[in-house]
């Protein structure tokens, strides 16, 4: 713009020059005086029209750029954090985390790899006793997660699907690859939940905090699997009813592994019917209170397949259990949390409980086995980013069968003691100790005891996104 009007000062000095000249009769005659008034009318109009450009040149660069398509634009979601996928009324969440954990075994042979498992020590006098100091780092905990919210004529539906990367496949030599593995994959209409989540019968809302990925033994397990649940909200309770994928967990049962494409068909036993679960929860300013009831079968049929304990053929059995779990608060931010199950043939259901364990084949029928558990823990804030948690577990098993139950581990005790620093809100710092003690009702000899011990330090680091 400033060369045109640069253009337009140049024209009108000429044009003042050219008049002054005209005016001297030794320079110009009346036919001379005629053609500069022509061309300086000429030099008018282009001024004008250089003027008309320039203004059109300055209307353009300050006019706002042409909106786009509703299609094309990305706006904030209804999800906080979220957005909208152009051109639809979907909101769209991603997150997750990035973590590392480290373990240390110290004595007792381990406990089963980078997730604590009591249930697996070796027996004191064991060879496998004497084998300590296995040390583990590993990724594999990291997730990923998607969370959708959509308006149909239906209400809101809610989708979630989250993955973390402890699934099979990869080894530690060179790449340490590991395969995604799914955790969550549901939708929710209102008071309905479809897909896989956490089993009904657990209440994770009242679990205590610990660094190891696995958690208190003793408690109700935090089973993730395939449901159909309902659930009522109003005023502080919380009602649900779900049938729930089965899966049998008798001792000598088999359970086939998924294949690309082809669902899992056991030879050993047939899940006839669905679990049957139910909780109700109670929640205020003083913490949270919950119940549960569990049904479930359990069917053997080995036909075409090998005996078990001599077995073959079908027999089925009813099982079941209750459970209670609170987290109650006491100073400050500090709370209490305590758990407790117990049932016949809750197998799986007990987080730490030794898989299979639900029940038995013994003189030609299948029973269950009477099992328990219970949780205490207790949470301690130091200041506003650095708590602490003791928790301590039991399980219990009374296996029917004697052979079984001179052999097989039936009682569990594991004790955690941590510390987590929280330096920003989505960072997260711990460091913890872990004690597992197992015994069986088998008489001790001079080189094999009955019970076994074992000690671990774990840490992790974990960034939320």
């Amino acid at each position: 713009m400033k060369r045109d009007h640069w253009i337009a000062g140049c024209s009108g000095s000429t044009l003042a020059l050219m008049l002054a000249l005209g005016a001297t009769p030794a320079l110009a005659d009346e036919a001379d005086k005629a053609q500069i008034r022509e061309l300086a009318a000429k030099i008018e109009a282009l001024q004008a029209q250089l003027k008309a450009l320039a203004d059109k040149t300055a209307a353009a660069a300050s006019a706002p750029a042409p909106a786009k398509p509703a299609a094309e634009v990305v706006t904030a979601g209804d999800i906080p954090g979220s957005i909208k996928i152009p051109g639809t009324d979907t909101s769209i969440k991603i997150g997750g985390f990035a973590a590392l954990d480290i373990v240390k075994d110290l004595s007792g042979g381990g406990m089963g790899g980078a997730v604590a498992q009591p249930q697996s020590i070796a027996f004191d006098g064991s060879a496998q006793s004497k084998r300590d100091g296995q040390l583990s780092l590993t990724a594999r905990r990291s997730r990923l997660n998607f969370r959708t919210l959509t308006p149909t004529d239906f209400g809101k539906v809610t989708t979630y699907i989250e993955g973390d990367f402890i699934g099979g496949s990869g080894n530690e030599l060179v790449t340490n690859s590991a395969s995604f593995r799914l955790r969550h994959a549901y939708l929710e209409v209102g008071p309905v939940l479809a897909g896989q989540s956490w089993t009904n019968f657990a209440d994770l809302a009242t679990f205590p905090e610990t660094v190891d990925f696995q958690g208190g033994h003793g408690m109700v397990q935090a089973i993730r699997q395939p449901q159909l649940r309902f659930s009522k909200q109003w005023d502080g309770h919380e009602f649900a009813l779900a049938i729930e994928n089965p899966e049998a967990d008798f001792v000598g049962m088999s359970v086939a592994s998924f294949n690309p494409g082809v669902g899992p068909v056991p030879t050993t036993h047939v899940d006839e019917y669905p679990d049957l679960t139910a909780r109700y929860a109670f929640s205020g300013d003083w913490g949270r209170v919950a119940v549960g009831a569990l049904a479930r079968k359990l069917t053997i049929d080995n036909r075409g397949a090998a005996p078990i304990g001599g077995f073959v053929g079908k027999d089925s059995v009813t099982a079941g259990g209750v459970m209670l779990a609170g987290k109650l608060k006491t100073f400050g931010k500090d709370s209490l949390q305590f758990g407790a199950e117990t049932g016949h043939g809750l197998g799986r259901y007990i987080t730490g409980s030794p898989i299979p364990t639900a029940g038995v084949v013994e003189d030609g029928e299948l029973k269950t086995v009477r099992s328990w558990g219970a949780t205490l823990g207790y949470q301690h804030y130091w200041s506003p980013t650095w708590r602490s948690n003791i928790v301590f577990g039991r399980v219990d098993l009374d296996n029917p069968h004697p052979a079984i139950a001179r052999t097989a581990v039936s009682r569990i005790d594991a004790l955690f003691l941590n510390l987590f620093w929280q330096p920003v809100p989505r960072a997260l710092v711990g460091i913890e100790y872990v004690r597992g003690e197992v015994r069986n009702d088998a008489a001790k000899t001079a080189t094999l005891s009955n019970e076994g011990s074992a000690n671990r330090v774990g840490a992790t680091f974990i960034y939320q996104f």
